[in-house]
């Protein structure tokens, strides 16, 4: 018999849908959720991440951090395979679900134990920027394959590939490629929700005014309030520094929204190329059946992955 432990992978760009699907799934096929959402995990910030409140479903990884708190792939991996195994021995499923691509990679390929934080070289990477030097282009002509897969206005992830290069001497692709996995032993089912642009577009722009209307500013200016600064880490979190420029009168509620909305959809569309390039994920449309109806689908590939690994 194999030994092999399988887990769910329910992944999806924001607002298709996950947080329905793996509650409608986790109820039906008896799991426990973990958040692969890089935001989720910071206390404080429920509205503007969509965090679960009062879930029908045990969630794990949720409100775990304080927003000025660095969180990592790596600590979020060793964390989730920690869960996972709990989940297990307990007789139940593990359902990781979320849209931080490289927070699943992380999980399934694996992902280098990050160098500790150097200070004095990442104070020297921020001034080089306030003197106006494209970090992103230094970064091209040290390690052009990792400035293929960062955005060149993620500054953090930008400052984070040279900090590691000058750190150890050795570009951050280069240390991804001594990594394994920390799930060993595991196996994974893995769906990628999604639906067509334009409806997941509506959804967004639905999602961010409820959001807004539902508590979002105060939930900002209640993050500012306590201390908070606006460079923490957790406030990386789309929608919380535009919240702040408008609570300063910066901008008005309806440029809020335009920016906030324009933000998400933009990073849509980089959660959906990333994950057009891993043809492993199976893929359920959204817009043609309901969460229940995905539910069930999953559960059947879950059972026939299962059945095939008890053989």
């Amino acid at each position: 018999m194999d030994s092999t432990k399988i887990a769910i992978i329910l992944a999806g760009p924001t607002a298709v849908g996950k947080t329905a699907v793996g509650i409608a799934l986790a109820g039906s096929i008896g799991g426990e959720i973990i958040s692969a959402d890089a935001r989720q995990i910071y206390r404080g910030m429920t509205i503007g991440t969509c965090a679960p409140v009062d879930p029908p479903i045990p969630h794990h990884l949720v409100g775990d951090l304080d927003p000025r708190e660095r969180s990592t792939a790596f600590r979020w991996a060793e964390l989730a395979v920690r869960f996972m195994e709990e989940i297990n021995s307990r007789g139940a499923v593990p359902l990781i679900v979320g849209g931080t691509g490289l927070y699943l990679r992380a999980i399934v390929e694996g992902v280098f134990r990050a160098t500790a934080a150097n200070p004095k070289i990442r104070e020297e990477l921020y001034r080089s920027i306030a003197e106006g030097e494209d970090l992103y282009e230094r970064l091209k002509k040290i390690d052009p394959v990792a400035a293929g897969r960062i955005h060149r206005n993620n500054v953090v992830r930008i400052v984070r590939a040279l900090e590691v290069f000058y750190s150890t001497g050795e570009t951050i692709t280069e240390n991804f490629k001594k990594t394994q996995s920390p799930a060993a032993g595991w196996d994974f089912v893995k769906i990628f929700l999604d639906r067509p642009r334009e409806e997941l577009y509506r959804r967004i722009d639905e999602r961010t005014e409820a959001m807004l209307s539902g508590g979002w500013i105060e939930e900002t200016r209640g993050l500012i309030d306590s201390g908070i600064d606006e460079s923490a880490p957790g406030m990386n979190a789309i929608g919380y520094r535009e919240i702040a420029a408008f609570l300063r009168g910066e901008i008005d509620r309806k440029e809020l929204f335009g920016e906030i909305s324009q933000k998400t959809r933009n990073y849509s569309k980089r959660q959906i190329t990333w994950f057009a390039n891993r043809p492993d994920y199976r893929r359920i449309d959204l817009s043609t059946v309901d969460e229940l109806a995905a539910a069930n689908g999953i559960i059947d590939k879950y059972r026939c992955k299962a059945g095939g690994k008890s053989r």
